[in-house]
């Protein structure tokens, strides 16, 4: 009993001293690199945007997933050049403590260049134009110019693009199917050449569709149905200025649906841009008004009894193209 009283006097007094004893107060740590870091949103849906690889190699912002907590919207876009490679145009939009300041970059990759080639290249560009920002933060001091000099000079050379800005695309496609009593097939086709600069504006485009079905009767006869569909489209548009556009379209079509066995189309278009060609690959919305003549030959009589006629027509388009931070809007009416 007396030895119990013992190991209880001594576990008193030894909560007694561990209470008594103040504790060292703990220092609260604030990274101070990290309040004053810049943190930036990637929106980029082009090709070779690599999120982690921007995050490994630019460490020296704050990569957020969510564009509110940003202090600067990247913005990036692309487009196929007519000589191959992408053209990448990046945007910088400045939030929060930056709001209302704007930056544009463009990057141009090589044809020949591997993706590798291309993402190291767009990093680089993306980081360049991340310094305008980080300059006014407390971070700026951290920061260090590095130019790697050319083992030889290289002499300055224009641009060479053997494709002159031209675009080609063609696609094709078919079907066939059987059935005991029906059979046919389809065949479709396309081509299209494009080139667009600041001054002119070219859209040429070739389509065709041929249909062919046959059909076993209850009488013991075939019915054959063959369809037809062929157009040709041309459009050239100068420029008058950074809004404003002047040329003219033509088009040929062939169609059995519509009784046409030629229809062709020409007259004068005026097209306005409300945001002006040097932001086209961001945002284009157009208005393009068209004033023509249609001389039509059938391939058979009509109900009036005409097998050739001239009819005026005219066609209003609006067409928008747009890559905000906000989101995309594609469409045509």
């Amino acid at each position: 009993m007396k030895n119990r009283m013992v190991v209880v006097a001594f576990l008193l007094s030894l909560c007694v001293v561990l209470f008594s004893v103040r504790l060292p107060a703990q220092e609260t740590v604030i990274d101070t690199n990290a309040t004053a870091s810049l943190f930036v949103f990637e929106d980029c849906n082009a090709p070779n945007c690599d999120f982690d690889h921007f995050r490994r190699e630019i460490t020296w912002v704050n990569w957020v997933r969510d564009r509110q907590d940003s202090d600067v919207h990247l913005l990036v876009t692309s487009q196929r050049p007519g000589g191959g490679g992408w053209d990448y145009t990046i945007d910088y939009v400045g939030r929060r403590n930056f709001e209302g300041t704007t930056k544009s970059l463009s990057y141009i990759s090589d044809p020949n260049d591997t993706d590798t080639e291309v993402r190291n290249g767009l990093t680089q560009t993306i980081a360049l134009g991340l310094v305008q920002f980080v300059e006014s933060t407390s971070l700026a001091p951290r920061l260090r110019v590095v130019y790697d000099e050319a083992d030889v000079a290289v002499a300055p050379m224009e641009e060479d693009d053997p494709w002159n800005l031209w675009v080609f695309r063609v696609s094709g496609n078919g079907s066939i199917e059987g059935e005991q009593t029906e059979s046919g097939y389809s065949l479709r086709g396309s081509a299209d050449a494009d080139r667009v600069s600041e001054e002119l504006k070219i859209q040429f485009g070739l389509s065709g569709r041929y249909n062919h079905t046959e059909t076993d009767l209850d009488e013991g006869d075939t019915y054959v149905y063959t369809s037809e569909d062929y157009t040709a489209n041309l459009l050239m548009v100068w420029s008058l200025g950074p809004h404003w556009s002047i040329g003219g379209r033509a088009n040929a079509n062939r169609s059995t649906f519509f009784n046409r066995d030629l229809a062709v189309t020409i007259g004068p278009t005026l097209e306005y841009d409300i945001f002006p060609y040097s932001e086209s690959t961001r945002r284009s919305i157009t208005l393009r008004y068209s004033l023509e003549a249609t001389a039509v030959n059938y391939e058979l009589e009509t109900v009036e009894g005409k097998t050739e006629e001239i009819l005026p027509r005219h066609a209003l388009l609006i067409a928008s193209a747009v890559q905000q931070p906000w989101g995309e809007v594609f469409g045509s009416v």
